[in-house]
C-alpha cells in the first residue's frame, strides 16, 4: 500500500464517521477524530460486555429408546414392589 493509498483510505474513513471532514482538514484533526473513535468504540466494547448475558444451555436429555425401555422396566419394578 502506497502513502498515498494509506492517506485517501484514512480519509474515507474519517468521512464516514465525521461527514464535515474534507481534504482541507489536518492531519492533526484527523488523528484526533481516529482517537475518538477509538475512545468510543472501547466504551461501547465495554457497555456491550457490561450487559451481555450468557445464552441458557439446555439440557441434553438421552431420547434413545434404550432409555424408554430401560424407564419402562424400572416403572413396571416400582409397581410390582407396591402390589
Amino acid at each position: 500500500m502506497t502513502e498515498t493509498t494509506l492517506i485517501n483510505k484514512v480519509y474515507d474513513i474519517a468521512k464516514c464517521y465525521d461527514p464535515d471532514v474534507d481534504d482541507s482538514t489536518s492531519f492533526q484533526d484527523l488523528v484526533q477524530l481516529l482517537e475518538l473513535m477509538k475512545t468510543k468504540a472501547l466504551k461501547f466494547e465495554i457497555l456491550e460486555s457490561a450487559f451481555k448475558k450468557p445464552e441458557p444451555e439446555l439440557p441434553n436429555f438421552d431420547n434413545s429408546p434404550e432409555r424408554f425401555k430401560q424407564l419402562a422396566r424400572d416403572r413396571m419394578t416400582q409397581r410390582q414392589g407396591q402390589l
